[in-house]
């Protein structure tokens, strides 16, 4: 065979395995993005009113009494910025730590 010749033909299998390649590769990423768009449901894609989507931050009430180390804090407390330990509240034996 004609050194020319060969060095042609193997140049014409690389470029044929390489366009195979990439074709496979593209056919893998498309069907890898219709499976996640499939799955993936956008937030403007849900079908509920507008209204609902507010959140409504009840964890923290003003009233309630927290015990931090044997101490209690109350709301009085924290607004008058005195310590725990001088809070007449706060060695009361009525109170059962939590």
């Amino acid at each position: 065979m004609i050194p020319e010749q060969h060095k042609l033909e193997v140049q014409l299998a690389f470029n044929a395995y390489c366009h195979k390649t990439l074709k496979n590769e593209a056919s893998n990423a498309h069907k890898i993005m219709n499976r996640r768009k499939q799955r993936i449901l956008n937030f403007s894609d849900l079908p509920f009113d507008e209204e609902f989507l507010f959140s409504k931050d009840e964890l923290f009430d003003p009233q309630e009494d927290f015990n931090i180390n044997g101490n209690w804090i109350t709301n009085k407390l924290l607004t008058s910025g005195a310590t725990a330990s001088s809070a007449p509240e706060a060695n009361n034996p009525d109170r059962v730590p939590l």
